[in-house]
């Protein structure tokens, strides 16, 4: 009707001025289940109606996280350490558990493969290795960096249909994995010269988006 209005949908968590957070802070939704996170990590599993606070052990900032069930999260932090949290019994969260660090420096995505028990961790520090893998829950991380140049990587997808088919999002493009890491090679043609910061893969329509710094989004089939 013309006296019809649009309301506003901000599901913001209830931090004070002071709450330390990066510029673009890592935010996940799973259902209805939304995870932010800074200094702590902020759960909603009404939409952001109400949320709960997971502190973080030791200090420092998330750059990174993930869902890996309905009952778990993964974060990673700004030293390269990786916590999960669980679901408990009565539906709250549990206290963030340190569950390894494969590398002392700035982790830039978490990724979990469901079904294939594979964790992957990348970081996008200039020198030394880049990308880990862990098949035990985290207990114990592979260096899977391989051949790949030494560059940042900055986001990491999986196919779900072939799981050792991966990608990465680097400060050069975009590279490929066909054997869980062990060789990679650069991945299509065309993107412009811009670094890519983030991937999504559209499992249904088998496309691969991945975002880059000012020079928008761009997408290419998966065969």
């Amino acid at each position: 009707t013309g006296d019809a209005a649009w309301m506003s949908l901000r599901p913001t968590p209830p931090v004070p001025d002071y709450y330390q957070v990066l510029f673009y802070p890592p935010l996940e939704a799973n259902g209805s289940t939304v995870a932010c996170a800074g200094e702590s990590v902020l759960v909603s599993d009404d939409e952001g109606t109400t949320w709960n606070e997971v502190p973080l052990r030791d200090g420092g900032l998330a750059t990174a996280m993930t869902f890996a069930s309905d009952a778990r999260i993964l974060v990673g932090r700004q030293d390269g350490r990786i916590f999960s949290i669980d679901r408990a019994d009565d539906g709250t969260w549990d206290e963030a558990r340190w569950i390894g660090r494969p590398r002392h420096a700035y982790l830039s995505d978490l990724l979990v493969q469901p079904g294939f028990e594979r964790f992957w961790a990348t970081y996008s520090a200039v020198g030394g290795e880049h990308v880990f893998a862990s098949t035990d829950d985290g207990k114990k991380w592979e260096d899977m960096t391989s051949n790949l140049d030494d560059i940042p990587v900055n986001a990491i997808e999986a196919d779900p249909q072939a799981p050792d088919r991966v990608w990465l999002a680097t400060d050069l493009g975009v590279f490929q994995s066909t054997d869980a890491g062990a060789n990679w090679s650069k991945f299509g043609q065309g993107l412009p010269q811009a670094l890519a910061v983030d991937l999504v893969f559209h499992a249904e329509l088998r496309l691969l988006r991945v975002g880059t710094r000012s020079r928008g989004v761009w997408e290419i089939d998966i065969t």
